[in-house]
């Protein structure tokens, strides 16, 4: 049932981006910084459920800009709201200079929602696309503790412990 769910959210969040961005034409971003600034500013201070507020409210006035989606799904993500994060993210990852952040970011949220084959998915494409030291090594550590909890969640590579050993007894009788 949460799938199913998780599911319907993300159509309406990703119908929902794609068909406002359609219906409401984009006007300058210089007109209409002050939602966005304000989004910021509640960002800053931790507070991400007033920051998605503005952020949307920047959104619908016409504000497209790759920061925007990104902190958008940021405060997303903060405030546990994955389905909401991924789909936003996704979006982000659509401008080059985002992409290595944002898919970092979609691996985050896969192992949220312990997806993580999914997750290693993404920290894979991170090597395909241009992306800052500190994302690289962020991707690296990610990628070695999830390789680590999927090595752990297969029952084909479990361990097994064998002992075999050998003696001498003097008294033994043969």
């Amino acid at each position: 049932m949460k799938v199913k769910i998780e599911g319907v959210i993300l159509f309406v969040c990703i119908s929902f981006f794609t068909l406002s961005s359609l219906a409401i034409p984009p006007q300058d971003p210089q007109q209409n910084q002050t939602s966005l600034l304000q989004g910021n500013q509640q960002f800053k201070r931790g507070h991400f459920q007033q920051a998605v507020l503005f952020y949307l409210q920047a959104f619908h006035e016409g504000v497209r800009t790759p920061q925007l989606y990104h902190n958008l799904a940021v405060s997303f993500y903060k405030i546990e709201r994955y389905v909401e994060a991924k789909a936003v993210f996704l979006r982000s990852a659509a401008y080059p200079s985002f992409q290595a952040l944002s898919y970092l970011n979609l691996a985050l949220v896969a192992v949220k929602q312990n997806e993580l084959e999914q997750a290693k998915l993404w920290l894979l494409r991170i090597k395909n696309v241009q992306a800052t030291p500190q994302v690289q090594q962020g991707a690296a550590k990610l990628l070695q503790r999830v390789m680590r909890q999927l090595e752990i969640n297969d029952p084909h590579t479990s361990s097994y412990f064998v002992f075999a050993g050998s003696g001498y007894a003097d008294d033994a009788v043969p």
